[in-house]
């Protein structure tokens, strides 16, 4: 019962992910839609990352210092009002971040 939580969970957040650096609208690129796409390609960037790491560390042979880093230099870069600095799973974003 917990996998398919976790899977579910998991599921939900990619698809969050997705939503935020506009993948499908970008793979699924239509004849009627709209020519541009508004982005925010700071806030994608930080998006790409963090989901390339999600991944990264499932890895076994995983670089444990490039993940600590990342880690610290999101406490020092993000605003922490609007972003989870700590990682704390637990933690959700202030309504008016």
């Amino acid at each position: 019962m917990a996998a398919e939580g976790t899977a579910a969970a998991r599921e939900v957040v990619g698809q969050q992910v997705n939503n935020t650096l506009f993948i499908n609208q970008l793979k699924h690129f239509d004849d009627d839609a709209q020519e541009f796409i508004e982005l925010d390609v700071d806030e994608c960037a930080l998006a790409a990352i963090s989901k390339a790491l999600a991944n990264y560390v499932n890895l076994p042979e995983h670089e444990k210092n490039l993940v600590l880093a990342f880690k610290l230099w999101i406490k020092e870069n993000l605003d922490p009002k609007k972003y989870n600095v700590e990682c704390d799973p637990n933690w959700t974003s202030p309504p008016d971040a």
